[in-house]
C-alpha cells in the first residue's frame, strides 16, 4: 500500500506509514495534492504495534512515535525497570491496556 503523503510503499495490512506515520486508511491529504501541510497534521499516533511486539507492542509503538530503534527503547525500558523499582512495569501495563492496537509498517 502506497502512502499518499510521502509515496513510500508499505506492507499491505499496515495502518500507518513506516516512514512518515501517516494514516494509510484515510483519504489523500493536502500534501498528496501538492499543497502545503503544517507539521502537526503529519504527527504519528501513539499505538501498540502488533506486528513488531515482544510482549504487548508498547515499546515498538513508543519507538515508532519517537523515531527510535525498537531495540533501543526495549533496552531503556529494561534498564529503567531495574533502576526504578519496577515503576516502569506498572506504566507498561497501563499503556498496554490503554493504547489501541495497529499494524505498523516497518521503518525504512
Amino acid at each position: 500500500m502506497k502512502c499518499y503523503d510521502c509515496g513510500t510503499e508499505n506492507v499491505e495490512q499496515a495502518v500507518f506509514c513506516g516512514k512518515c506515520g501517516a494514516n494509510l486508511e484515510s483519504v489523500p491529504s493536502a500534501k498528496a495534492q501538492n499543497q502545503q501541510v503544517p507539521p502537526q497534521q503529519t504527527r504519528k499516533k501513539l499505538v501498540r504495534c502488533t506486528n513488531d511486539k515482544v510482549l504487548g507492542g508498547v515499546c515498538a509503538g513508543i519507538g515508532r512515535q519517537l523515531d527510535m530503534d525498537t531495540s533501543t527503547v526495549r533496552l531503556l525500558a529494561v534498564l529503567i525497570f531495574f533502576f526504578s523499582g519496577s515503576t516502569i512495569g506498572l506504566v507498561y501495563l497501563i499503556l498496554w491496556a490503554v493504547l489501541p492496537e495497529a499494524l505498523c509498517a516497518p521503518e525504512q
